[in-house]
C-alpha cells in the first residue's frame, strides 16, 4: 500500500529513527546520504506488527541493483524474518557499477530515458536475469576437419572503463565442461567469476564438445586425439588472439580437464604452429594462427578422469556393458548422455548379483539425471571405454610440462558403501564416475610451484561437483591467489 512508504520515506520515518537508514529523494544510511551515484541503493528488512522488506535506490540504476542484491541474498532476507537486516549498494559496489554500466551500453542506453516503454522493460528484464551476458560468441576453425568451434567472452557486454576498473588481473580465465555439455553449461559460474567483487576476471567459456558444428548428426565422428591435437589448441589459440593475452588460467571439468592435460603434455613447452583458424574482424576472414608456448599459468582440474586407476561405478558397469551400448545406440555418429543411460539401464538387468544390479541401476539413474543435452561422437565414447578397459593406460600428464599452480579437485563417496556393498567389496575412493587415484597420481605428475595440489570433498557425485557451491568457492579462492 502506498501509505506504507511513510515507514522509510521522509525524515521522520520509522527506519530513520530505529535503524538509521531511510529514503528522501536519495537513499540514506547511518543517517547520512549513502552516496550521490545513481546506482546507490538499499535492501532493508525488519519486523514489527508485520514483516517488511524494502528495496530502494537513488535512481532506476540503484533500484535495479538493489533488486539484484535482494535476489542474490534471498536466503538471508527471507529467513529469520523477525530480525532486521540491511545491505547497501555504495559508491564502490561492483554490482551497482555493473548495472549502471549495462544500462548505458550502446544497445540499452537509447531506452534509458524511455522508462515507460516495453523496450526499457525488456532491458531491465535482461539485466535482472543476467541475459546481457549472452552475447559475443566467437568462433575458431580447426585445421584437420574445418570444424567451427564456439567460445564466449563473458565480460563482453561491459564497457572498457568498467572492465579496467574492476579487473585487476588481465590474465583470462578459461572454463570448459565435460562430455555431453555445451558452451553455456557453466555460464552461471563464469558470470560469477566475471563479476566477483573480490577478484573479477576476464572470463571465457570454450566448447570442446556438444556444439552445433561438432556434434550434429552429420558432423565429423571425431576421435579423442582430434580434441587433443586440434580442437583444444584451436580454442586456446582463439582466446589468446581475441583477448590479446598469451597466458591464461584454466578450469576444466571431467573431459574438459583430461583433454587439456593431454594437449598441454604435447604442446605446452613448444606451442603449436598452425593450431587453428581465428576470425579477423578487420578483414572478415579466418586467419591461420599459432598456439603460444606455456599458455596456462594456473590449472584447476575438477573430477578429472585419467587412466581410471582403481574402481568406480561407471568404470565397472560401462566397462561391463560399454561394447553392447556403443554397438546398439551409436547408430548415428553423435549421441546424448540420456541415450547412454537408457541403454545402460536395460543392460543392468543382466547383472547376476543383486548388489551389482543396484549399483548399475544407480549409475544409470545418475547419468540420466545429469544429462545436459550435449552430444559426443561415437569415437569419443569408444575412447573412454578404452581408457576404462586398458589396464596399461597411462595418466594424461607426461612430457614433464609445468604450470605455475595446479590443483585437482575430487570427491569420494562414503555414504553409499553400506547401502550397496556390505564389507566394502568395491573401492569407494571415487565420485561415481572417476577415481580419486587418478587425481592424486596426476597431481604428483604435474610440475607446479605449489605444494598442496589436491582438494578432497566427500559425497558430492561427479555430475554435481562443478555446480557445488563449496567447490566453486574454492576455485574462486585459488584464482584470487594466482599472481
Amino acid at each position: 500500500m502506498p501509505n506504507k512508504n511513510t515507514i522509510i520515506n521522509n525524515k521522520n520515518s520509522l527506519t530513520k529513527e530505529k535503524y538509521k537508514w531511510w529514503f528522501d529523494d536519495i537513499a540514506y544510511y547511518n543517517n547520512k546520504p549513502l552516496g550521490s551515484q545513481v546506482y546507490n541503493g538499499i535492501v532493508g528488512s525488519f519486523s514489527d506488527d508485520y514483516n517488511y522488506i524494502f528495496v530502494t535506490g537513488n535512481d532506476i540504476d540503484g533500484l535495479i541493483a538493489a533488486v539484484k542484491r535482494l535476489i542474490s541474498a534471498k536466503e538471508l532476507f527471507f529467513s529469520n524474518l523477525n530480525k532486521d537486516k540491511v545491505s547497501v549498494i555504495e559508491d564502490t559496489d561492483v554490482l551497482g557499477i555493473s548495472v549502471a554500466d549495462l544500462l548505458r551500453n550502446p544497445s540499452n542506453f537509447p531506452y534509458y530515458e524511455k522508462r515507460g516503454t516495453v523496450m526499457f522493460a525488456n532491458v531491465v528484464e535482461r539485466i535482472l536475469n543476467d541475459n546481457n551476458f549472452e552475447v559475443a560468441i566467437k568462433t575458431v576453425k580447426t585445421v584437420n576437419d574445418n570444424t567451427t568451434l564456439r567460445l564466449k567472452n563473458v565480460n563482453s557486454d561491459f564497457s572498457d572503463n568498467f572492465k579496467e576498473a574492476i579487473i585487476e588481473n588481465p590474465k583470462p580465465i578459461v572454463l570448459s565442461r565435460g562430455i555431453h555439455s555445451n558452451l553455456l553449461t557453466w555460464n552461471d559460474f563464469a558470470k560469477d567469476i566475471a563479476t566477483d567483487k573480490d577478484g573479477a576476471r576476464d572470463t571465457w567459456l570454450i566448447e570442446i564438445t556438444g556444439g552445433p558444428k561438432q556434434d550434429c548428426d552429420t558432423c565429423p565422428n571425431y576421435e579423442y586425439e582430434d580434441l587433443v591435437d586440434y580442437y583444444w589448441p584451436a580454442l586456446i589459440t582463439g582466446v589468446q588472439n581475441y583477448s590479446k593475452q598469451k597466458t591464461l588460467d584454466y578450469v576444466g571439468f571431467s573431459n574438459g580437464c583430461r583433454v587439456a592435460l593431454s594437449s598441454l603434455s604435447n604442446y605446452s613447452k613448444t606451442g603449436k604452429v598452425n593450431a587453428g583458424y581465428v576470425f579477423d574482424s578487420t578483414t572478415g576472414n579466418y586467419v591461420l594462427s599459432n598456439l603460444g608456448s606455456n599458455p596456462v599459468s594456473t590449472f584447476i582440474g575438477v573430477g578429472c578422469p585419467g587412466a581410471f586407476v582403481g574402481q568406480s561405478f561407471f568404470k565397472k558397469f560401462f566397462g561391463n556393458h560399454g561394447n553392447i551400448i556403443n554397438r546398439t545406440i551409436y547408430n548415428k555418429n553423435h549421441v546424448t548422455q540420456r541415450k547412454v543411460a537408457e541403454r545402460l539401464a536395460t543392460e543392468c538387468s543382466k547383472e547376476t548379483l543383486n548388489d551389482d544390479k543396484k549399483q548399475c541401476e544407480y549409475i544409470a539413474e545418475k547419468l540420466a539425471e545429469s544429462d545436459e543435452g550435449g552430444k559426443i561422437s561415437t569415437n569419443l565414447a569408444n575412447a573412454y571405454l578404452g581408457f576404462i578397459k586398458n589396464d596399461n593406460d597411462v595418466q594424461p600428464v607426461y612430457n614433464n610440462f609445468s604450470v605455475n599452480k595446479g590443483y585437482f579437485i575430487y570427491s569420494i563417496l562414503t555414504e553409499l558403501a553400506d547401502a550397496f556393498i556390505p564389507g566394502n567389496l568395491i573401492d569407494f575412493d571415487q565420485d561415481g564416475v572417476v577415481t580419486s587415484n587418478d587425481s592424486i597420481q596426476m597431481a604428483n605428475l604435474l610440475t607446479t610451484n605449489n605444494f598442496d595440489k589436491t582438494k578432497q570433498y566427500r559425497n558430492i557425485g561427479h555430475s554435481k561437483l562443478p555446480n557445488d557451491n563449496s567447490v566453486k568457492k574454492f576455485i574462486k579462492e585459488v584464482l584470487r591467489w594466482n599472481n
